[in-house]
């Protein structure tokens, strides 16, 4: 199955940065990390831009 933008995973959630390296956000309810090799396969728009990266903390 592919995802545009968010997909989800038994345990995560997935949130695709859109940036060149196609890294994603791997959220759980213990928390989250950037993430180079998501395990779900995302789809990109010509459209879409990339998100920044998230700082742990803000």
């Amino acid at each position: 199955m592919n995802f545009l933008r968010t997909g989800k995973t038994q345990d995560a959630s997935w949130l695709d940065l859109g940036d060149e390296s196609w890294r994603a956000v791997c959220i759980t309810r213990d928390g989250w990390e950037v993430v180079d090799s998501p395990p779900v396969k995302f789809v990109r728009k010509p459209t879409m831009t990339a998100l920044p990266e998230p700082c742990k903390g803000r």
